[in-house]
């Protein structure tokens, strides 16, 4: 242990310490032939000449102690002073303070409540337990197109139900009372200046169902005044037999905007104030995927997947995606799966702007895929093919090797991977793993469904998974790529709340 105070040494030992919100250290010692000290540090704070005994902090940071050879309980009103508040007891000696802020003290074998008009109850106590707030679950997420009533994904909902409580019975409420509710939307929590811009200072770019911020809860009215601090009041109201304030916040859809929720309200210590912790929204993508069935019909002679082509490999999907407050679900297979096997799809195009790749990767997605895009309900959709365009298949190798394929949200929203082609890359090298190119290619070609565009110019892993000339070294998104795929709605390629 590391000794955090030394004061002078003593034949006796020291009664008392306490440690008040600032991180003043109090102490009650005797110093060598001298009558009992409190010490602010090692600095003497009071002493009297009598026999000091136990010291207490309150809420509000004010120290009592009491006096055992008067039979007083002091205050501390500055250094070398105090104020008799109780007293004179028999024999007054531990002194404390519960959580409302009434004082007892220890008399003898009795334990004593001070009465409130001799040490007044302080106000404005930030440590009071007279009320509790019931923030989300105790949680800092916040979910989009989620129904928290019923615990289900529901398009185009976003609140949450918060509740304000008195934890005692006793507290004293009159009828003119209210909690007032107040939100504060806050930057991002992020120190990337891409996906955190000092300009704007706020970023938040979601919309809130079409709702004003807060709603009336059933049984608790509320009022709404000007804008202002006061703008947002209920009633208290009975809640499962407790005094209590309820009220419905609606926060806006776009992954990753951020906000604080305040109650404040009068208890017994005065009135007061608690804040949330930031709480950030998230959003679900659904993911189908689906594969080609049986490999049949002429392939290749080098040509070495056989048997079911496999789906998608979706191992990376969630760490890349989680960074853009983006929990990803995968739905697997559809109703429909393992379509026809057809050896190249799209069988021809002369590039990539080429409309008719994108007519027949959308008409090859649509033989399987099952869910679409709703506004409030994000899917994407990626299918197990077998091979690209036959001038593009990595047969013989000196081909150039398309991987996969995808078209992007505002387009279909549809990826094909290429089995074999992955294959027969991968097998050009030791140094490349099939297993990871399964993984890296459904990640890389999904960042396409959201409009992220190849990172040709780079090869340190600043371009992230987007990044070709690395072989998809790096599995996640960089600063940027996170910011637009979390703002993707704004672009009108996607459902938009």
């Amino acid at each position: 242990m590391t000794p955090v105070l030394a004061l002078p040494q003593s034949e006796e030992v020291m009664y008392d310490v306490k440690v008040d919100s600032l991180g003043n250290l109090n102490t009650l010692y005797r110093p060598p032939g001298g009558a009992r000290t409190i010490y602010r540090g090692s600095f003497p704070w009071f002493t009297n000449g009598s026999v000091l005994c136990q010291m207490a902090i309150d809420c509000a940071d004010r120290l009592f102690f009491t006096d055992c050879q008067s039979g007083n309980v002091l205050l501390s009103t500055g250094s070398g002073s105090a104020t008799v508040v109780s007293g004179p007891w028999a024999g007054p000696s531990g002194i404390d303070f519960d959580s409302k802020g009434s004082a007892f003290i220890g008399t003898n074998a009795t334990v004593r409540r001070i009465d409130d008009s001799e040490i007044s109850i302080a106000s404005g106590l930030s440590c009071s337990s007279d009320f509790v707030v019931y923030f989300p679950s105790g949680s800092s997420r916040l979910f989009a197109d989620w129904d928290p009533t019923t615990s289900l994904e529901t398009p185009n909902s976003q609140f949450e139900v918060l509740t304000a409580c008195f934890y005692y019975a006793d507290v004293p409420i009159s009828s003119t009372d209210r909690v007032y509710w107040s939100f504060l939307d806050v930057d991002d929590p992020a120190s990337d200046p891409n996906l955190d811009p000092p300009i704007p200072v706020n970023d938040n770019t979601g919309s809130a169902d079409g709702s004003p911020p807060f709603t009336e809860e059933p049984g608790f009215p509320l009022t709404v005044a000007p804008p202002g601090p006061d703008q947002y009041a209920t009633v208290y109201g009975n809640y499962f037999g407790v005094t209590c304030s309820r009220i419905t916040f609606h926060h806006t859809d776009a992954p990753g905007d951020n906000f604080t929720v305040t109650a404040r309200l009068k208890a017994r210590p005065g009135e007061q104030v608690i804040t949330s912790n930031v709480m950030t929204v998230w959003k679900r993508v659904h993911v189908e995927l689906d594969s080609m069935g049986e490999v049949e019909g002429s392939v290749d002679s080098d040509d070495a997947v056989i048997g079911d082509v496999p789906d998608p490999d979706p191992g990376f999907l969630a760490s890349a995606f989680v960074q853009a407050y983006i929990l990803t679900i995968i739905d697997g297979p559809g109703a429909r799966t393992n379509v026809t096997f057809d050896s190249h799809v799209p069988n021809v195009f002369t590039n990539e702007n080429d409309p008719g790749l994108t007519t027949q990767l959308n008409a090859q997605a649509n033989l399987a895929r099952d869910t679409m895009s709703l506004p409030g309900a994000w899917k994407l959709y990626g299918q197990g093919a077998y091979e690209g365009e036959v001038n593009r298949d990595n047969d013989p190798d000196t081909e150039p090797n398309l991987i996969g394929l995808t078209s992007t949200l505002g387009s279909g929203g549809n990826t094909l991977t290429f089995t074999e082609t992955i294959r027969d890359f991968a097998d050009t090298s030791p140094l490349l793993d099939e297993n990871y190119f399964r993984k890296v290619v459904v990640l890389h070609e999904i960042g396409h469904q959201f409009g992220l565009a190849d990172e040709d110019m780079t090869s340190d892993g600043s371009g992230g998974v987007m990044e070709s000339l690395t072989n998809f070294s790096f599995p996640y998104f960089n600063a940027m790529q996170l910011r637009t795929i979390r703002t993707i709605g704004l672009s009108g390629n996607y459902p938009r709340h």
